[in-house]
């Protein structure tokens, strides 16, 4: 309901319940322009505010569950896995997070694994996607393609499977590792001239330094990136395929 909306809304967005943060050149007027914040009243009772230690944990999936739909208006098929993996920082360390994000650079690559099988030998698709989406207390890790072969979608979940399963007893080269780690010290370096959200919640909220990150990222071993292809390959997941309407 919209009354729903509006009480959400009342609730949770005050100025004494955000965080402003500005880039570039600090404006010689930024005391006006924060007068009209601090005009927006502040509720009287503060509401608490959920950390990612308080919520419950979510319960891991027992099988792999399927969804199948005619839904899409074009003539392509697409795919997409979903896995819940554990959040940072309630169930895995920094490192372990940016182990994550290297596998998933990994696993985008051009050069890597999966666009081998899924473009270059195959010719199944032209791009893959690997994700991921913070929530809580679970992250999710998505891998996602389309293709115009609709009947082979559960073929291209078995070679994302297979993929997988070789990282996770392998690992990664050297060559791939030493991309990565020149890849995450830019982004880093980026990151800091033009902040983001994340990198800011990175920063102020997890109290992650730059030092701290470099030092995580300068650290990553073959190892590491194989630890956490090895706990998405025993986990469970959920997998949706959206086929053209008129396909019977």
């Amino acid at each position: 309901q919209q009354e729903d909306i509006y009480e959400f809304w009342s609730k949770f967005y005050f100025p004494a319940n955000s965080i402003l943060y500005i880039g570039g050149q600090i404006p010689l007027d930024l005391d006006q322009f924060l007068k009209r914040f601090e005009a927006i009243p502040n509720p009287s009772i503060v509401p608490k505010v959920l950390s990612d230690h308080d919520w419950p944990n979510e319960v891991p999936l027992e099988e792999r569950i399927e969804m199948r739909e005619n839904i899409r208006q074009d003539e392509n098929a697409s795919i997409k896995i979903g896995y819940s993996i554990p959040a940072f920082p309630r169930n895995q360390n920094f490192k372990q997070v940016c182990a994550l994000w290297a596998l998933r650079f990994y696993l985008n690559n051009s050069n890597g694994p999966l666009y081998k099988r899924l473009r270059d030998e195959t010719g199944l698709c032209y791009g893959v996607a690997v994700e991921f989406d913070k929530g809580a207390n679970m992250e999710e890790l998505t891998f996602s393609v389309q293709t115009p072969y609709k009947d082979k979608c559960e073929y291209i979940e078995k070679i994302w499977l297979q993929t997988i399963d070789s990282v996770s007893q392998n690992g990664i080269n050297d060559e791939f590792l030493a991309a990565i780690k020149d890849k995450y010290t830019i982004n880093v370096r980026h990151a800091n001239l033009e902040p983001s959200y994340s990198n800011t919640q990175l920063r102020l909220k997890y109290k992650i330094s730059e030092k701290d990150e470099q030092e995580s990222i300068s650290s990553l071993t073959s190892e590491d990136i194989r630890e956490r292809a090895h706990l998405i390959s025993g986990s469970k997941y959920l997998v949706s395929i959206a086929l053209p309407q008129d396909l019977k």
